[in-house]
């Protein structure tokens, strides 16, 4: 037979372990919420990184047509340099050619 004072003992050792238990959910929960926070975070974290290098590229893209472009200028206008000062030296020849065919070649001797 059971008396009341051990029912009253085991009522109280069942609060005692329905404290501990609620304390247990409760840090759980935290944990939890915790968890979820810094899961998201790593989640932003990463998309940025993601974010941050496709920008990279497109930047490190836009430099290089940018100096793809400037390297065929410059190579544009040496080969115009270059044309020019082969007209410029052919040309006294030239007109020694067209003074001589018109019979004024000995002109320039």
């Amino acid at each position: 037979m059971m008396s009341l004072f051990s029912t009253r003992k085991a009522n109280e050792a069942l609060q005692v372990f329905d404290s501990a238990i609620n304390s247990v959910s409760r840090s759980q929960a935290n944990l939890d919420a915790v968890q979820s926070r810094l899961e998201a975070t790593i989640a932003n974290f990463e998309i940025s990184s993601e974010k941050t290098a496709a920008a990279r590229a497109r930047i490190v893209d836009a430099d290089i047509a940018q100096e793809t472009a400037q390297l065929a200028r410059q190579q544009i206008l040496q080969n115009a340099g270059t044309a020019m000062v082969a007209q410029t030296d052919a040309l006294p020849e030239q007109m020694l050619h067209v003074l001589k065919g018109i019979g004024l070649g000995s002109l320039s001797r």
